[in-house]
């Protein structure tokens, strides 16, 4: 059997599951009032938060005294400039605005950096992007990428024509699409996934997703990187796993 580089589970909205070989990572995890159901999460090493909004900074879904790395600064007034090392994931941080006017605040851009007998896989969390581009600095901060876990649904977050303009700029291999209307998020004013869908020709139907789960594999790799456009991986939101015992 292929070995897996990582485990990527969709929990609803902005909330992701990431299990790697040595290290699980919970990255934005939110309220109940959110309509996602809130399971603790066991096994948790690090929770990362991009930004101090009810829908992401849920630290406490996490059980256990996981590490919790928080992307703002107290009172959010900066983005953290975070570098460091945990087991066998490097996790850094760019800046950038929750809004183009930036009034919705600062959001920080998650990067995790995994190491792994694969060889190097980088996984980025876009949080709540909201600005109109990333521009060459940021761009060459974050690039190149493996998996992007990119805002698709406008109002609080980019839509799908500025998405498809962060895929022009950083051309990562895979893309799940996140913080988009479904089921459980209805009476919020954001888009579901068909702008964003529309005319994109490499979706993934089976094989390394499953439901909620995406599962990053050599030979997933190498079938992103011959189809010359971002494999979409549209997940279903569900729980976390249950931890082996």
């Amino acid at each position: 059997m292929e070995p897996i580089f990582a485990a990527i589970f969709w929990l609803g909205h902005s909330c992701f599951f990431i299990q790697t070989s040595d290290t699980a990572i919970l990255v934005d995890p939110f309220d109940p009032k959110m309509g996602y159901a809130v399971t603790k999460v066991e096994g948790v090493h690090v929770v990362a938060i991009t930004h101090e909004h009810f829908d992401h900074n849920n630290a406490a879904m996490a059980a256990g005294a996981p590490l919790v790395l928080r992307g703002l600064t107290a009172g959010g007034a900066d983005v953290a400039a975070l570098d460091q090392k945990v087991r066998n994931v490097r996790i850094r941080t760019v800046p950038s605005l929750h809004s183009a006017d930036g009034k919705r605040g600062k959001n920080a851009i998650f990067i995790f950096d995994i190491e792994g007998a694969g060889g190097p896989l980088r996984i980025v969390h876009m949080g709540d992007f909201g600005e109109k581009q990333l521009g060459a600095e940021r761009i060459q901060a974050i690039a190149p990428v493996d998996v992007l876990l990119l805002p698709v649904g406008g109002f609080y977050t980019i839509g799908a024509a500025e998405a498809n303009q962060v895929l022009a700029d950083l051309k990562p291999r895979i893309v799940v699409p996140m913080h988009w209307k479904t089921a459980r998020t209805a009476g919020l004013p954001i888009q579901n996934a068909d702008e964003f869908l529309k005319g994109k020709k490499h979706i993934l139907r089976d094989g390394a997703v499953s439901g909620n789960r995406l599962d990053v594999s050599a030979s997933l790799l190498t079938r992103a990187s011959d189809a010359g456009e971002p494999l979409i991986a549209l997940l279903d939101f569900g729980p976390p796993p249950v931890p082996k015992k």
